[in-house]
């Protein structure tokens, strides 16, 4: 089984890409702010933390690199602290769904607490997935200064999501600034099996105007 090699942190971080994954992995020690200036610098980005549930389950190989250690990831951490799992559309949609699921591999445990600190992933081994009945717990109690053991990214690309896309609606219309028409156009087109992928990149506030805005590209593509 192919092993990373850990190394100490220093000026030239080496990422290699897991075993065609298309996850790209340093085992060296590292907060978050440091291990996003390495990713930045290797033209990497942040995993989330959907795209490391899909990976980690497909690849079985991956898991077992992973097992034991705890990384940081980006992403909207659930509405509260409970069981969640995901599902068999998960590659579809990216939700994960309130309560526990059959098969321990798929259950997450969210964990959040009142500061806003960033998310982190842990990956459980065997005999703590067992005893606790889930593979993973999805973390929002690590201070961004803690440091992790590991730095997970994947190729950073034009489809990362807009920091600051806001959405208004009036009677007149509706007005987006903070995102390309480009990518909204893409973002709609995906909406039948991502709106609520769409809500975590504009805001839950703008929801309603989010369906509002896909209604209109849709009258206009079947006009």
């Amino acid at each position: 089984m192919e092993r990373i090699i850990h190394k100490n942190e220093g000026t030239n971080i080496e990422f290699k890409e897991f075993a065609g994954t298309g996850i790209f992995i340093a085992n060296v020690h590292a907060n978050l702010k440091t291990a996003t200036a390495h990713l930045q610098e290797k033209g990497l980005r942040l995993i989330d933390y959907q795209e490391a549930f899909l990976k980690i389950d497909k690849h079985p190989k991956l898991k077992e690199e992973l097992k034991d250690s705890w990384f940081y990831v980006s992403g909207i951490c659930p509405a509260k602290s409970d069981y969640y799992n995901f599902n068999d559309n998960f590659a579809d949609t990216g939700d994960l769904i309130l309560g526990k699921a059959e098969n321990i591999e798929k259950n997450v445990y969210v964990r959040k607490i009142a500061n806003p600190y960033p998310l982190s992933v842990d990956v459980h081994n065997d005999s703590m997935a067992r005893n606790f009945g889930r593979r993973y717990l999805l973390n929002a109690q690590h201070p961004p200064d803690r440091i992790a053991p590991v730095i997970l990214g994947v190729v950073a690309d034009e489809s990362a999501r807009p920091s600051k896309a806001r959405i208004s609606g009036t009677k007149k219309g509706i007005s987006i600034t903070g995102i390309t028409a480009s990518d909204v156009h893409e973002m709609c087109q995906k909406a039948e099996t991502q709106l609520s992928k769409a809500e975590e990149y504009l805001g839950k506030d703008n929801l309603a105007n989010v369906r509002a805005f896909i209604e209109v590209f849709r009258k206009k593509e079947q006009s």
